[in-house]
């Protein structure tokens, strides 16, 4: 008896949080994001952000290029399946993707999360969805593969891009320069316990890149000469320094995780650094966080003080990522 190709009814979703596509598009997907109508004047205030960065977000872009790409690699390695996309806060959402999948005869899905680390505004809330949907897709089943800050490419990834960007440095600041790892800060109310996965995933990762590149082992600091005021993670041993920082805090009126990276950045001026060079090890993918929040408003306020900024890109839809997230959704089917 021939024995039946168990991905016939098999496919992988790339899942992520979605973003404008236009500048029309704007006012409703905040709306989506806050849970409210926003005002006016905040809407048109973000719009300008994103007309400086092109008009739209590039996370809907990048994430139908990883699901290309990825669909490419699983057929590489003989596991010929459609590769859906689906978004929490913009069409097509996590649900319609995983019904139209339904609806093909697909039972059985891989689920890919753009997000890296866990949080309960990422994993969780994608979770969540997924459980939502498949109460009424009969016979679907949806299986996690592991988050990406858990995948060795991921790190290597963004040694590498790191590596580019020091290495591009002027001559001038290069010996200067300190290396901040930053992460999307999120409300303290939001962490899911004293040890947090999103809070230990983020430094376990700058601590992983940070050997990569030969720089010295982190260890908790306050207050200290080279970063006046700051207590963070990091280290100011050898001949480059590093430290840790968040950025794109919300508006929501509580405690947020800290340090803030425009604080780390006026810190960086106050003690004698020459140049700040950002790693956004937070990030798969570019965003409206990376594209505006670093390339535009932290690139202004270092320069601003008379310190020179550069930035690593994000991995996005590189080859290795690809590959490994390939592998991950090959085991997770088998």
């Amino acid at each position: 008896m021939a024995t039946r190709d168990p991905y016939t009814v098999s496919a992988a979703l790339v899942m992520a949080y979605g973003g404008p596509e236009s500048i029309d598009d704007v006012g409703p997907f905040m709306g989506e994001l806050m849970g409210r109508v926003p005002a006016a004047e905040v809407v048109q205030r973000v719009q300008r952000r994103y007309l400086a960065i092109g008009g739209r977000s590039p996370l809907p872009g990048i994430a139908r290029e990883f699901a290309s790409g990825l669909m490419s690699v699983l057929a590489g390695i003989g596991v010929e399946i459609p590769v859906g996309v689906g978004f929490r806060y913009a069409d097509p959402r996590l649900g319609s993707t995983l019904a139209q999948m339904h609806a093909d005869g697909i039972r059985r899905v891989a689920a890919v999360s753009l997000s890296p680390f866990e949080s309960k505004t990422t994993t969780v809330a994608y979770r969540a969805m997924i459980d939502d949907a498949i109460e009424r897709l009969e016979g679907m089943e949806v299986v996690d593969v592991p988050i990406f800050s858990l995948m060795p490419e991921f790190t290597g990834v963004h040694a590498g891009q790191l590596a580019v960007a020091l290495s591009e440095l002027p001559d001038d600041v290069a010996d200067e320069a300190l290396v901040v790892f930053t992460a999307h800060s999120l409300p303290c109310d939001d962490l899911q316990s004293p040890e947090d996965p999103y809070v230990n995933g983020v430094r376990r990762v700058s601590c992983a890149i940070a050997f990569q590149l030969g720089l010295p082992e982190g260890t908790e600091f306050a207050d200290s000469m080279k970063l006046p005021g700051i207590a963070s993670y990091g280290s100011f041993e050898g001949d480059r320094h590093w430290a840790f920082a968040y950025q794109s805090k919300g508006q929501r009126p509580c405690a947020w995780l800290g340090p803030e990276l425009d604080d780390v950045i006026d810190a960086a001026a106050e003690g004698g650094y020459k140049a700040v060079v950002v790693c956004p090890v937070g990030f798969a993918t570019e965003h409206m966080e990376t594209l505006w929040d670093l390339d535009v408003a932290a690139a202004e306020r270092a320069l601003a003080k008379d310190l020179f900024f550069a930035r690593s890109m994000a991995p996005n839809s590189h080859p290795l990522l690809l590959s490994a997230a390939a592998s991950a959704v090959k085991r997770a089917l088998d």
